[in-house]
């Protein structure tokens, strides 16, 4: 496959704006060697180790247990095989930066995108490489940054629930998250499913979801593959601001500010005051990384063993 030949299969008629609406389609990236075996041990190895992140989970959806672990010295065949026997997540991080091949597959598909979505321009993408076991799974979360996820191989099941809706999240963590004072992960309570729309994506379909609407995923079957990208327009770069601007206020003056809407004057004048105030005043914080607390081993039932308690 070449990035010359179309890589989008279908969108709705009327697909609506990445980033605010669902949108469900399908492409066509399991045709790229790209997403084979071989082309993915060529992934794993040739990525800076540092941008290589290596998970596993536990099985309750309603306890958050996500841990991170050591490659162990394996070849990528080995790791492959451990992903596909055990219950483990690698993410391919920054391939913008790392690997031109994905880049420009991205930036293909993303052409696409904005040829045939009216009023579509988005700008600073990024992109991940998602492998997963059969069983693994994504805890209830909510992203700052509007994605797609291209699904490739195997099947996953993804729940979706009304955005940033504080019966689902509170505003309190959205603002964590866009401020990037928290990860991503929130409260979860299994009633939340009764309002969730559930997909079930087989490989080449992909989803769109609304920014920062709070979502979870649970692999069905077989090894999962997924480009995993982001993106922002000028509405999310706006939305992002403005939940910026109600910490920034809080933290800095202490001028409470709880309004989130991006519409009208008064939103743009905030976030617009907020980004020159955060030039001349930031505020810095930090958050801890992720100790590594186990190791890869294709011999264990789940792929690994415990490094640390």
């Amino acid at each position: 496959m070449t990035t010359q030949q179309s890589l989008i299969e279908s969108l709705p008629a009327e697909p609506g704006m990445p980033g605010r609406d669902l949108i469900l389609g399908t492409h066509r990236l399991a045709e790229s060697e790209l997403f084979s075996d071989a082309g993915l041990a060529r992934l794993i190895d040739r990525h800076p180790p540092d941008d290589l992140h290596i998970h596993t989970m536990g099985e309750d959806a309603g306890r958050y247990d996500w841990r991170r672990g050591e490659r162990n010295g394996l070849s990528a065949e080995e790791l492959l095989r451990a992903v596909r026997d055990g219950r483990l997540w690698i993410i391919a991080l920054r391939i913008f930066r790392h690997n031109p091949e994905f880049r420009a597959l991205t930036e293909a598909i993303y052409a696409e995108m904005t040829a045939r979505i009216p009023g579509f321009r988005p700008f600073n993408l990024l992109g991940n490489v998602l492998i997963s076991s059969p069983g693994a799974q994504v805890f209830y979360h909510a992203d700052a940054a509007p994605s797609i996820l291209w699904h490739v191989r195997g099947r996953k099941r993804f729940f979706l629930y009304p955005a940033r809706d504080e019966a689902f999240i509170s505003r309190e963590h959205l603002e964590a998250i866009f401020s990037g004072r928290r990860g991503e992960d929130v409260p979860f309570r299994p009633e939340f499913d009764a309002a969730a729309q559930v997909f079930d994506l087989d490989p080449g379909r992909f989803i769109s979801w609304p920014q920062a609407a709070t979502h979870r995923i649970r692999n069905l079957e077989g090894l999962n593959v997924s480009l995993a990208t982001e993106f922002w327009t000028k509405e999310t770069n706006l939305r992002q601001a403005i939940y910026n601007a109600n910490v920034y206020f809080r933290e800095k003056f202490g001028i409470d500010l709880r309004d989130t809407r991006i519409d009208g004057p008064a939103a743009l004048v905030k976030a617009n005051t907020f980004r020159v105030l955060r030039r001349v005043a930031p505020i810095r914080h930090t958050r801890p990384s992720m100790q590594k607390t186990f190791r890869v081993d294709p011999t264990a039932p789940d792929g690994y063993v415990d490094s640390m308690p």
